[in-house]
């Protein structure tokens, strides 16, 4: 492992709606500075329908989108791997052999790493270390989110775009 990370396996994930916001490029920039190889999640297209979530694009479409933004930022393709949620998490957190020491979250989703860390006791594994990123506000000081972005209540970069 490399010194400058704190992890040499970590893990996060999320709908990554289309466009990326500012919440998702703080929770990326987050996992790569701490962690030397990320799994990364991305919600099926099921998943979105079960959590009755409107106007989210394709499963394809946010992980193309993804895939393209990690390459703007110069993040080496060798040091993600993204896989497909139907739940809530990935297998891979219950896989010993693959040896994920943490979990990237945001405030809204620590309860689901709390859940995930339960689980990993009752298979006999460590609990992941739990790293938080700060929630990022728009300007209304609110957290920006792609649902608020789909109302066109504020832009990615949580601007205000409409009168509430």
């Amino acid at each position: 492992m490399c010194a400058q990370y704190n992890y040499k396996k970590a893990c996060f994930g999320g709908t990554f709606d289309v466009p990326l916001h500012k919440g998702h490029e703080a929770l990326v920039k987050k996992a790569f500075a701490v962690s030397e190889f990320c799994y990364m999640g991305v919600t099926s297209d099921d998943y979105v329908f079960r959590k009755r979530k409107e106007g989210v694009r394709d499963f394809k479409y946010r992980k193309k989108n993804l895939v393209k933004y990690l390459d703007s930022k110069k993040i080496s393709r060798n040091r993600y791997e993204i896989t497909k949620l139907d739940k809530f998490f990935g297998n891979e957190v219950l896989d010993k052999k693959i040896g994920i020491e943490a979990i990237v979250v945001s405030e809204r989703t620590l309860p689901g790493a709390k859940g995930i860390n339960i689980l990993r006791e009752d298979f006999g594994l460590e609990p992941l270390k739990i790293v938080k990123v700060d929630t990022v506000l728009a300007k209304d000081k609110q957290p920006i989110s792609s649902s608020r972005i789909r109302a066109k209540e504020i832009d990615k970069e949580g601007k205000i775009t409409k009168s509430s």
